[in-house]
């Protein structure tokens, strides 16, 4: 068994309607003035949006309203956090309420956190940046509209500048996981089809890596193999029907518990080759894992089946309880269940129209490039940078 410790969790309150309770929370920490972060369109155009002003109104909390559209950029947070600063005596900022997709969480945990630090949030980014993160921030509460990254559990922000020099990092410390999370499925309704695939194709790539990268322990196992039995369940209804409920249920929590269990275990290679393909590219980060996800499964789980262990915990053994947990069926043998998880992630795949790599603007020159930028080294079986590139070109 792996050696593990398990970092903060935010407080989760579940159940459809549940962000009705935001006022109230609020109250109940003195927080009369927030930043309000949210996204771009869909939230914004819902009857949501008007019941969460006008309660916001009454209970007489003042808000400061932003729009993130796309992937935070460091001038994206330097500049909220600029206009924040500019407020003075009653009026300052004393929390944030970040209500969106993955980009819009992590716009809110980056700007809470800035907004007590000096400098850029360049300077204090992994591998980019040559500042500590403090570990202050402000009180962060987050709300999810899409069910994909998990954000509103991790304890980092991605920030991205796409381009030839372009970077895809984290601001990261244990204080800026949330201190509130409201998972209120009502609010995934409005979210459109396409980005409802992206972002449930991401939830379970996070599923699947964490079960099975290098450093997946019981604490995790457990929670990764239920959420991926509940996407199983949900993903394809809810791309389908965006209306049920139940559907969208289950994977607002396989989406939370992602993002914990990434959090607390780690990921493979299809989020190692996200990071440098999303700072170069103007990729969505849930359609490169949706892309990716089969032909990275498929090659892995080729290596564990001429692999030599009969050990319970092997890595063919591990594939192919995901695969019969997200299919929900048994088809008697190790071999087998692998099989059914990759024809059951193939199936997702297609019926959603998961793009190839040519299609979002690639050139096959760019793929060594891309996986000689790749890290994957939780991934469960080792590979090198010509595996990367045959992951890659499977999907070209």
């Amino acid at each position: 068994m792996n050696s593990f410790q398990i970092t903060r969790l935010p407080e989760l309150r579940f159940g459809a309607g549940g962000s009705s309770q935001l006022s109230q929370i609020l109250q109940d920490r003195s927080l009369k003035n927030i930043a309000l972060i949210l996204g771009g369109r869909s939230f914004k155009q819902s009857p949501a949006y008007d019941r969460l002003i006008e309660s916001l109104k009454k209970a007489h909390i003042r808000y400061t309203e932003f729009s993130v559209v796309g992937e935070p950029s460091p001038e994206t947070v330097d500049s909220i956090v600029a206009t924040l600063k500019a407020v003075k005596d009653q009026s300052r900022t004393e929390g944030v309420v970040a209500i969106g997709g993955g980009s819009v969480i992590d716009t809110g945990k980056a700007v809470a956190a800035l907004y007590t630090m000096e400098g850029s949030v360049q300077e204090y980014l992994e591998g980019v940046g040559t500042r500590k993160p403090l570990g202050t921030r402000l009180p962060l509460i987050a709300i999810p509209t899409t069910s994909g990254t998990g954000a509103e559990a991790t304890k980092n922000a991605v920030i991205s500048r796409i381009g030839p020099s372009g970077f895809k990092k984290s601001l990261r410390h244990d204080n800026f996981v949330p201190d509130v999370a409201i998972l209120d499925p009502e609010l995934t309704i409005s979210c459109p089809p396409e980005v409802t695939a992206a972002s449930g194709l991401d939830a379970i790539t996070q599923l699947l890596e964490a079960y099975t990268c290098t450093r997946a322990n019981p604490f995790t196992d457990g929670l990764s193999l239920k959420a991926l039995e509940l996407a199983g369940k949900g993903f394809l209804t809810a791309y389908r029907d965006g209306r049920n409920l139940v559907a969208r249920s289950q994977m607002a929590y396989a989406a939370y518990i992602s993002g914990v269990c990434l959090a607390q275990a780690g990921l493979g290679v299809v989020h190692g080759i996200a990071s440098p393909m999303g700072g170069l590219f103007p990729i969505p980060h849930g359609i490169v894992c949706g892309s990716l996800v089969v032909s990275a499964t498929r090659f892995t789980v080729s290596r564990a089946m001429r692999m030599d262990d009969p050990s319970e915990d092997s890595v063919l053994k591990r594939y192919a309880r995901a695969g019969m947990a997200l299919s929900g069926k048994d088809a008697g043998s190790d071999n087998g269940n692998a099989a059914l998880l990759i024809k059951t992630l193939e199936r997702f795949s297609t019926e959603t129209k998961m793009p190839l790599l040519r299609e979002l603007g690639l050139k096959e020159s760019d793929l060594s490039m891309i996986a000689s930028k790749t890290e994957a080294k939780y991934h469960p079986i080792p590979l090198t940078v010509q595996d990367i590139e045959t992951i890659l070109k499977d999907r070209y």
